[in-house]
């Protein structure tokens, strides 16, 4: 009887150690997986504000074609009335 309630005494601190084992494991798992849902959120940001600036880029890039266009099209026209003028 005493060799059973050594044994089961052996076996519960056994499986006790292995239980605190598995929680240290959950625990630092835990933290990583929180580290890593942070690093993927920083980075979910710094794509939007990255996507947000280069919007802000086309939109001038396009105010500025459009102003070159309309400075073309006035040297056509500059154009067209000096020819007229000169003939």
């Amino acid at each position: 009887m005493s060799r059973e309630l050594e044994k089961s005494g052996s076996e519960k601190g056994d499986l006790t150690s292995k239980i605190e084992e598995l929680n240290l494991y959950n625990d630092s798992s835990e933290r990583e997986l929180k580290k890593t849902i942070r690093a993927k959120q920083d980075l979910m940001v710094d794509q939007n504000i990255l996507k947000l600036e280069l919007k802000r880029l086309r939109d001038m890039l396009n105010s500025k074609a459009d102003d070159v266009l309309d400075l073309e099209k006035r040297r056509l026209q500059l154009d067209t009335v000096s020819c007229w003028f000169v003939s």
